[in-house]
């Protein structure tokens, strides 16, 4: 009798130690679009996206893995949790982040306002990955660009015409540039590091005492080919 006792509580822990753990999952579908350029399957491509976990009471954290997204802008990943009753792995959890790199001009120098090659403009508030949960994430970007635009006076009337302008970024920068002044009839241009983005122009017009005041919505364009506006 007791040795049939003993066997039977035995065969208690052992089932009870054969128990299966439960099994998680962390999934990360990830996408990532230039701001201008919203709709459709476009995406930008070869952003680089990092999947870490995290230990919260160590505070410590280590790569899971990483890699680029494709031409739709797209990053999957997904992989097994850790069972977070488990007293070992409690603390563990797991976070995303997509990392940015400063570009360079072509002689290899940083560019000299040491902007970055891109900026969110939009990102979820968490970047953590919860358990047994597909996280979508969408992220908007602005690229840099060095935007370009000529003036041309095309109705000169004469030496003494006058354009006094500025121009404010709609997404990527607030509030409005400095007022600038040019007189003549000659066109001339400005070009800045900036990020794409649509821009809203303010300029004044005078033409033999004649002042006309006009507001326009353009695009940012590399300075290479530039954007032209007529005045």
């Amino acid at each position: 009798m007791k040795n049939s006792l003993i066997i039977i509580i035995l065969g208690v822990y052992s089932l009870l130690g054969c128990k299966k753990k439960t099994e998680h999952v962390i999934e990360l579908n990830l996408k990532i679009k230039n701001h201008m350029n919203l709709t459709g399957n476009y995406g930008m491509y070869g952003k680089k996206v990092i999947v870490y976990e995290y230990n919260k009471k160590k505070q410590w954290e280590r790569e899971i893995t990483s890699g680029l997204t494709d031409n739709k802008g797209e990053f999957s990943y997904r992989i097994p949790a850790p069972a977070l009753s488990n007293s070992n792995n409690k603390n563990i959890i797991y976070k995303f982040s997509c990392e940015r790199a400063q570009i360079s001009l072509g002689n290899g120098s940083s560019n000299p306002l040491g902007m970055w090659g891109a900026i969110e403009l939009n990102r979820p508030a968490s970047d953590e990955l919860k358990k047994d949960e597909v996280t979508n994430v969408l992220i908007t970007y602005a690229d840099l660009i060095r935007m370009g635009v000529v003036f041309v006076n095309s109705n000169c009337f004469d030496q003494n015409d006058r354009i006094r302008y500025r121009f404010k970024y709609m997404h990527v920068k607030e509030g409005w540039s400095n007022w600038q002044t040019h007189y003549g009839c000659a066109p001339f241009s400005f070009a800045e590091f900036t990020y794409n983005d649509s821009i809203l122009y303010e300029y004044e017009v005078e033409r033999n005492g004649v002042i006309n005041t006009f507001q326009m919505k353009r695009y940012t364009y590399d300075y290479i080919m530039p954007d032209t506006l007529y005045y």
